[in-house]
Order: structure tokens, then C-alpha cells, then sequence
């Protein structure tokens, strides 16, 4: 009726800490590994600082190893830890992030200070990408990005990426990117569906 509600709780994870310890679990089986969070659902992960090195499987990230959060942000997070994914998806700030097609998530004044390092899929701010505006606020990648295939300054893999600056803030990456076989490059590796730079 007309007086019935919807209520919306939004999670927000704002960490004023610094994260310095070392996560190690070279388990292939091991699954989404973040300095701060492993996973994030729905949910704004701001002002977080990780100084962890961090060894781990898929989805490996400075800040989270999984983002499914359309909608929603990742804003102002810096890391200083190594990065090292042993499969596939290791960013400096994110493992892997998604939004959806009807809702991009946005990721904005985030930077990654150091190496990140994965066979598959390897960013300086994420090893993989999909639905994603990284258009304002600047971010930067200053550290050496390793793997294989997929590798990237900025991010190894994207589709429906938006990094066109849209308030004069670059987005750049100041450092090596290195791969052994292919899809290697300065910003993004590979750059699939509706890709803009």
C-alpha cells in the first residue's frame, strides 16, 4: 500500500588502519585473498590502506580479492604490499571487479605502490575488470606488473571499461609491465566490449 517502505542498508567499509602483516596461502584452491576484505557484495570499501604482501589463487588484491558491487564504490585505497596471485586475477587494489551491464561499479583515487605479479591477468589496480568506470578522481599504478598473458598497467583484462577522464584527473601507469607470451599492455592487457580510453 502507500505507506509500505523499501529499506535500502548499505554496507560501507571504511578502514582508518594500516593492514601490515604478511597473508600467505599458496593453495591453488585458495580463492579470493584481500589485505583488507576478501569479498565484497554490494558494498563501498573507502579510504583503506594495505601494506600486506600477499600471496594467494584466483582473485588476489591489495585492497579485495572480489568485487560484485554494482553501483557502488572503491575510493581513495592505496597499496604498498606485493601482489602475487599463482592462477589468475591479481590487482593491486583488486583481485577481480565487477559491476552490471545496467549499473557500472566505480573504482577513483586509488594507487598501487608496489609489484603484482600473476600467470593470468595481472593490473596495476585489478587483474580483471568488467562494467567498470574508472573515469574520475585519478588513480595511478607506480609498481612493476608481471605475468604471462593479460597484463597490465592499469588492468590485465576489462571489458565494458569507461577510463575516459571526465574530470581532468589522470589515470596512468608510471612503472614496467612485463608478460612472457601475450596480451601485454602499458594500461590494459586486453580491452574487449565497449572499451574507452
Amino acid at each position: 500500500g502507500p505507506d509500505e517502505r523499501e529499506t535500502v542498508i548499505v554496507f560501507k567499509i571504511s578502514v582508518a588502519v594500516h593492514i601490515a602483516a604478511y597473508v600467505f596461502n599458496d593453495s591453488v584452491e585458495s580463492v579470493e585473498l584481500g589485505g583488507i576484505v576478501g569479498n565484497t557484495k554490494n558494498s563501498d570499501v573507502l579510504d583503506c590502506i594495505n601494506e600486506s604482501s600477499i600471496t594467494g589463487g584466483s582473485h588476489t588484491g591489495g585492497i579485495s580479492g572480489y568485487v560484485d558491487a554494482p553501483g557502488f564504490e572503491v575510493v581513495d585505497c592505496e597499496n604498498y604490499g606485493v601482489i602475487t596471485s599463482n592462477t589468475t586475477n591479481a590487482g593491486g587494489i583488486v583481485g577481480f571487479m565487477k559491476g552490471s551491464s545496467s549499473t557500472y561499479i566505480a573504482i577513483e583515487g586509488c594507487y598501487n605502490y608496489n609489484d603484482v605479479a600473476s600467470p593470468d591477468s595481472a593490473g596495476g589496480l585489478a587483474g580483471a575488470m568488467y562494467y567498470v568506470n574508472i573515469s574520475t578522481g585519478g588513480s595511478t599504478n607506480q609498481a612493476e606488473i608481471s605475468g604471462d598473458m593479460h597484463v597490465g598497467g592499469i588492468v590485465g583484462y576489462a571489458a565494458y571499461l569507461n577510463m575516459e577522464s571526465s574530470d581532468g584527473y589522470s589515470i596512468y601507469n608510471a612503472s614496467k609491465v612485463s608478460g612472457s607470451e601475450y596480451h601485454v599492455g602499458g594500461l590494459v592487457g586486453v580491452a574487449e566490449q565497449e572499451m574507452r580510453i
